[in-house]
């Protein structure tokens, strides 16, 4: 097969400006490439789909490269009027400075001239609230130094009384400390005794206790490992029967899976065969039809072979 598009013969900005055109030219691509019948049953039939595929797959790389190369030029052009635009504007914008120059100048000065002035304003004003600030501050100083003579005198007075009730507090809680250590001391010399007593009382009934717990713990230990003996044989048969049952129910889960596979299986097989065999029934009819109807034999199974493949639009064979 010759090539699928001749590139040479296209005009890039027709093809690449027109969705028409490029529509055109994939679609005589499509035309010629689907009118082409597939074998698959022969190594020759099988290399002529691969190559015409190549032949598609190198249509697309050469319109692309069309495509691209255009682009390329446009944007080496669009390069060339930006930079000139770049230079047209720096060259406006730096004229647009120096014609402004005098003004901008002119501008500057006068700004520093009224900030110099209103500076003046302000030192003057500042001058005059700090002479006034400064004998308020004389006065404030010598109210604060009366106050702050009364406040000593009267913290020394408060500290000396502080002083006075603080060692009334110690002599009374020091003696306070000496009457609740004698108290205590007696009271604990009451319960020493009396726990004394308590103890020894107590030891006898825990030894009695414990002569009897210890009889019934043997009774209670002899009767609780024979129970023992015997639940564990209860338990050692009964585990034994589940193991046995269990085994019994996956041997017949396994088998159960095995006839259903093997059940699905034959019917998928003898659906597929029944199948091909109805539609090899139905193709032999249709190619009886056409031989009747002056068809040679090869050209009707090519026909059936474009009818089933759905390459012929609107005839279809129903099985």
């Amino acid at each position: 097969m010759h090539e699928l598009v001749v590139i040479e013969k296209l005009d890039p900005v027709v093809i690449f400006t027109d969705i028409s055109e490029i529509d055109a030219v994939l679609k005589r691509i499509e035309t010629e490439v689907m009118a082409h019948v597939p074998v698959l049953d022969t190594a020759s039939g099988r290399k002529d789909i691969a190559s015409i595929a190549y032949k598609v797959a190198q249509s697309k790389t050469a319109l692309d490269n069309l495509g691209k190369n255009l682009v390329a030029d446009w944007k080496a052009k669009t390069k060339k009027v930006d930079d000139v635009r770049k230079y047209a504007r720096d060259y406006l914008e730096a004229l647009k400075y120096r014609v402004r120059q005098p003004l901008t100048d002119w501008e500057k000065a006068e700004a520093a001239r009224v900030e110099k002035e209103k500076l003046a304003i302000l030192y003057a004003a500042a001058w005059d609230e700090a002479q006034g600030m400064n004998d308020l501050f004389n006065r404030e100083k010598a109210v604060r130094e009366k106050e702050a003579e009364f406040a000593r005198q009267e913290q020394a007075r408060l500290e000396a009384e502080a002083k006075a009730k603080a060692e009334q507090e110690r002599i009374d809680r020091e003696k306070r400390i000496a009457q609740e250590a004698a108290d205590r001391a007696k009271a604990e010399a009451e319960a020493k005794i009396k726990a004394a007593e308590q103890a020894k009382k107590k030891a006898e009934q825990e030894k009695i206790a414990a002569v009897e717990q210890a009889e019934a713990k043997q009774a209670e230990a002899e009767k609780a490992a024979q129970q023992a003996a015997k639940q564990a044989e209860l338990d050692r048969i009964a585990a034994v029967k589940a193991e046995q049952e269990r085994a019994r129910k996956e041997a017949e889960r396994v088998e159960r899976e095995r006839l259903a596979k093997e059940a699905e299986e034959k019917a998928k097989a003898d659906k597929i065969a029944a199948n091909k065999a109805h539609q090899k029934k139905i193709n032999a009819a249709a190619l009886a039809c056409f031989e009747q109807n002056g068809i040679e034999t090869e050209a009707g199974k090519n026909i059936i072979r474009l009818i089933v493949s759905g390459k012929i639009d609107h005839i279809t064979i129903n099985y």
